[in-house]
């Protein structure tokens, strides 16, 4: 019965070093503005911090329905996309959860202007 209690405790203790190592990727806050509206509607309307956080050549627009401003205009953050979530990492560990309400892509290379 030890043994195989000694077991179970191994295997629950492994799962995360099987799901891996999350992927995050370098992205940057290019901006931030207040929305309208709550995700709740039992509470009345409020101004919700909405970021706009570019991943490569993709601008994601997210909130995590907060009056709170937690990140800065051009600050450099590591985040991953989870389905509608953008996750982006703490500084001081753990992750903040944001709900993708839109995005858009941006040329890598903006056309020439040249004749």
């Amino acid at each position: 019965m030890k043994t195989l209690a000694t077991f179970c405790l191994a295997a629950l203790c492994s799962v995360p070093l099987l799901a891996g190592p999350r992927d995050y990727q370098a992205g940057k806050i290019l901006g931030f503005d207040t929305g309208q509206g709550s995700k709740n509607s039992k509470h009345p309307p409020k101004a919700d911090v909405v970021y706009q956080v570019q991943i490569g050549p993709t601008i994601y627009k997210v909130t995590n329905y907060s009056k709170k401003q937690d990140f800065s205009a051009g600050e450099e953050v590591q985040c991953r996309v989870d389905k509608t979530h953008l996750i982006i990492e703490k500084l001081k560990g753990g992750e903040v959860k944001y709900d993708i309400l839109g995005e858009s892509s941006q040329p890598e290379h903006p056309p020439s202007t040249n004749p």
